[in-house]
This record gives C-alpha cells, structure tokens and sequence, in this order.
C-alpha cells in the first residue's frame, strides 16, 4: 500500500494533514522508519497523520514514512509508505551578504561602468526566490541598478569631488513571491 498526501511548509505543527483510511477498528499504526524523522507522527489508532515540528521544504521537499499496520486479532501485519509532498510557500525573504558596503571609484569613471555588484540570496524557490533590485535611495540621481543582475553603475553625469565626496545609496531586494518579500542594503560610494 502506499499513500500520498501534500502539505503546505507553513502549516502550523500538530496540525492534521491526513488519515490513513482503514476497513474498520481493530489496528494498530506504527511508524517503522523516516526519511526525516521528528516532522510527523501517527496517531496508533486512527491512523491520523499530524506534523509535530516546523517544515522546511528547502531542507527537505518530501517525507517518506514507512509504516506497519498490525491487525490487533490476528498476527498479520502490513507495511505501507507514506509518502508527503511539502508545498513552497514564500517564507524566505532576500538576504545580502553585509548591511552596508563601500565602493571606491575615480572620478573620472565614465557612465555606464560598474561600481559595484550587489547580490542577495533568496532560500525559497521557484519565483519566491528570484530577486528584483531596485534604487530606493539614490544620491543625486547620478546612480542606476539593473534590476536582474543588481550591478550598480554610473549614469550620464560625472562624479566631482569638489562637490560631493561621498554619495550614499540604498538598494532594495524584492522576491517574486505571495507575499512579497524583501530586504535592503546600504552602499556608499566615496569618488
């Protein structure tokens, strides 16, 4: 026998998640090995299967129990697999790898070169872990961020020391997911 059951990775623990169906009373339900043990229990009677911890699908996308049915009025015994798909959910937000970053750059750099790359993780997969970089803060307009790959340049006007020594920028990090999720970064450009 083997059954098939899917959860969402954000379901609280001891929730229900399913049962396994049996021709009446008379049974007992244990589980005999674990591809991941401590996330989930079976209830020896009903066969109701309950999460007992939090669920990480990035750690562990399916479960697989293996169980043993044990008629209690005879000596027959049934092993059945247990097999539960854990569904993403957007519970991982973007991550850079430093708060605040500076970058040093001549002031005769001309547009269009990169000053700096920036670039954030996501755990989550799928679109809940693609990232978006956008300027939320942009010191005189001098900067721009492409928003696939986060590298950072100069735009059309030149950098001048006289002026200003240092421009200050705050990148953001967006995922794709339901919510969205994000996070930011500071970098400060001194020319």
């Amino acid at each position: 026998f083997q059954y098939e059951f899917s959860v969402k990775e954000d379901v609280s623990p001891y929730s229900e998640i399913g049962q396994i169906d049996l021709p009446g009373s008379g049974y007992r339900i244990t589980i005999t090995e674990s591809s991941y043990s401590g996330y989930f229990s079976i209830d020896p009677k009903t066969g109701i299967i309950r999460t007992e911890a939090r669920l990480d699908y990035e750690t562990y996308p399916e479960v697989l129990l293996n169980v043993k049915i044990d008629a209690l009025r005879s000596t027959k015994a049934i092993n059945a697999q247990v097999l539960i798909h854990l569904d993403d959910v957007n519970d991982n937000a973007p991550e850079f790898p430093s708060r605040v970053a500076i970058a040093s750059v001549p002031e005769d750099l001309p547009p269009r070169k990169v000053i700096y790359m920036c670039k954030a993780t996501d755990a989550d997969s799928g679109p809940d872990g693609r990232i978006t970089y956008n300027l939320k803060q942009n010191s005189n307009g001098l900067f721009h961020v492409d928003q696939q790959s986060g590298a950072v340049w100069l735009t059309n006007g030149g950098l001048d020391y006289e002026a200003y020594k240092a421009n200050y920028l705050v990148i953001e990090g967006e995922d794709h997911g339901r919510p969205k999720l994000k996070a930011t970064m500071k970098l400060n450009e001194n020319v």
